[in-house]
């Protein structure tokens, strides 16, 4: 009896041995980051403790098999509820699974847990914004309450409002962001758009400027501190970033839109032609814009013929395109001799889009009146001579 009860212990002292040797193995392979193999030797490991759960898990997640790790993560949530880094793991990869209601369960009760964890706010956030829940903002706000550091929560509440156009909210947490992390690009970014957006040039060049520098080959950038400038009607200064935006992309068509009107607007009509032509051959799906823009150029030099008819084939394009057809009725005011045609284009604006641009509807209105005077007094001279005649 003796004698077995001596074997038993030496067996189990080998099973035990060979268990200790193999988790060793494993924690090698772990570390060396050759997680297959890892998982192989975890696997020996009878007993199944929470630590070789977790390292299952985390070499699963390690090879980018998320869902084979969600099971080994459950397993251990079960045994021990208390393991919060366990379920905080568990729910980011509920969440890379869009196991969207998982998820949310599972970082709402850690939330109960530890309300003053910005993180669990945070990730409670992402999973509400995946499941398109309006009151993932209010967690995001949440986490930068708790942490003003927090540059992934500042990111998504500064990205919410740039979109919104909420300029007070996205003016508080991108002046804590930039506080915190000046040279964060994507902030820099953000702040550069929400200026432009709001038409404050002179500091939307400030940031783009910043992005620039850092990276001078970007397309958008140089795009946007090309119109920046021309809508301050620094024109040498746009063509110089747009041509570095066409140096980038020389088939975009927007690009050759906006240098075309800048060397417009520097009455450099050969140039702009030259770009106006070519943004009509690479805008194929936006014709009616390109037609107009070159309407414009040959309006400007006094060609109203040439210009009414791109303006009418800018419209033919687009029957929404009232700035085509006031431009339309502007150069055949210009043009045509017979007031009853001039009428007639102003009246076919005035019918269709009157309330699209006060500007143009209060020149719309004046022009009609004057015409249809003048249109009457023609009538009167007529009848006189008619009577005179007779």
């Amino acid at each position: 009896m003796k004698k077995i009860f001596l074997l038993l212990i030496s067996i189990l002292s080998i099973k035990a041995e060979a268990q200790t040797s193999a988790l060793a193995v494993a924690d090698s392979l772990f570390q060396l980051g050759n997680y297959s193999k890892a998982i192989s030797f975890y696997e020996k490991d009878v007993d199944k403790s929470v630590y070789t759960l977790t390292k299952i898990a985390q070499s699963y997640v390690g090879i980018g098999a998320n869902r084979k790790a969600i099971p080994y993560y459950e397993n251990i949530v079960l045994k021990d509820s208390t393991q919060l880094i366990t379920q905080y793991e568990l729910g980011k990869l509920y969440y890379k699974t869009k196991a969207s209601e998982k998820a949310f369960n599972c970082f709402k009760n850690l939330v109960e847990k530890d309300k003053q964890n910005p993180n669990f706010r945070y990730q409670l956030g992402l999973v509400q914004l995946q499941a398109k829940d309006k009151k993932h903002i209010e967690s995001f706000r949440k986490t930068v309450a708790l942490d003003p550091f927090h540059l992934k929560g500042i990111k998504q509440l500064c990205k919410y409002y740039l979109k919104k156009s909420s300029w007070v909210s996205f003016e508080k947490y991108s002046s804590i962001g930039l506080q915190n992390y000046p040279e964060n690009e994507i902030l820099i970014n953000y702040k550069a758009q929400a200026c432009f957006n709001q038409g404050h040039y002179k500091k939307a060049i400030i940031y783009f400027t910043k992005l620039y520098e850092t990276d001078p080959e970007n397309k958008f950038v140089l795009y946007r501190l090309g119109l920046s400038n021309h809508m301050l009607m620094q024109y040498d200064d746009a063509i110089l970033f747009y041509d570095k935006a066409i140096e980038q992309d020389s088939t975009n068509g927007d690009y050759h839109t906006q240098i075309g009107l800048a060397y417009l607007g520097k009455e450099s009509y050969k140039k702009s032609r030259l770009h106006l032509l070519q943004a009509l051959v690479f805008n194929g799906v936006k014709v009616d814009s390109e037609y107009y823009n070159l309407g414009i150029w040959h309006k400007e030099q006094k060609q109203y013929a040439k210009a009414m008819q791109l303006f009418k084939k800018a419209f033919k394009e687009n029957r929404y395109n009232y700035k085509a057809k006031f431009e339309q009725a502007i150069c055949a005011d210009n043009y045509y001799k017979d007031n009853d045609s001039k009428l007639e284009l102003y009246q076919d604006y005035k019918l269709y889009f009157e309330g699209k641009n006060k500007r143009n509807d209060e020149i719309v209105a004046a022009r009609i009146s004057h015409f249809k005077e003048l249109i009457h007094l023609e009538g009167n001279t007529n009848q006189v001579k008619k009577v005179a005649s007779e």
